[in-house]
């Protein structure tokens, strides 16, 4: 955890000033380091900005740890990790900003890297929710384009989730998951839910 903390201190500024206008003293001086030492502790700016990125995967691997290979159904095998994941969200949420708004600012190689490990995620949601259709528990769908929309209506939590608002933290996992899994309409709705036909979209 030590380097966590020591990156909170990172994120801090790149998240106030932006990537690009964030300097190496002020990102020394943050972390407590000469600038010496931060040159010692990384080589560039770039490649702290990647460290941050790494970090935000290994958060994302912890999400989904030992889940996917349990003995628990498909069904709560998505509810721990969708819970996991929107927790982690709230917890790192100006880490989040940065993962999803200065990925270009990453070399090629490094958002490679990055995109590599992020369908490694990707994966895992998709296979939970094959292995709840072939159960019979998930309504059969496109995988990937029900991968993506979960992944969309969580990852956009950075964006207006404020802790100090109407929604505590420690409920918005619980709501994420009933609009996810029951949607909105009321039980007594008499509109039924039917798919658009293709062409109709």
């Amino acid at each position: 955890m030590r380097r966590l903390e020591v990156l909170q201190k990172a994120i801090k500024v790149f998240y106030e000033r932006g990537y690009r206008d964030a300097t190496i003293n002020q990102l020394a001086a943050e972390m407590g380091f000469s600038k010496a030492a931060f040159y010692h502790y990384v080589r560039s700016k770039q490649d702290l900005l990647y460290i941050i990125f790494d970090s935000v995967m290994d958060l994302l691997q912890d999400t989904v740890k030992g889940i996917m290979h349990s003995e628990a159904s498909p069904e709560r095998k998505l509810r721990q990790i969708v819970t996991n994941y929107v927790a982690m969200i709230v917890e790192y949420r100006e880490m989040l900003e940065i993962y999803f708004t200065e990925k270009t600012e990453l070399s090629r190689e490094q958002q490679n890297a990055i995109t590599l490990r992020e369908r490694e995620f990707m994966h895992v949601i998709r296979d939970v929710y094959q292995e709840g259709v072939a159960a019979g528990l998930f309504v059969e769908l496109h995988p990937s384009v029900v991968t993506n929309i979960i992944l969309g209506m969580c990852g956009w939590i950075y964006r207006w989730y404020d802790p100090e608002g109407v929604v505590p933290a420690n409920q918005l996992p619980n709501m994420v998951l009933h609009i996810l899994t029951r949607g909105i309409e009321s039980p007594r709705s008499e509109v039924p839910f039917t798919l658009v036909e293709e062409g109709n979209l």
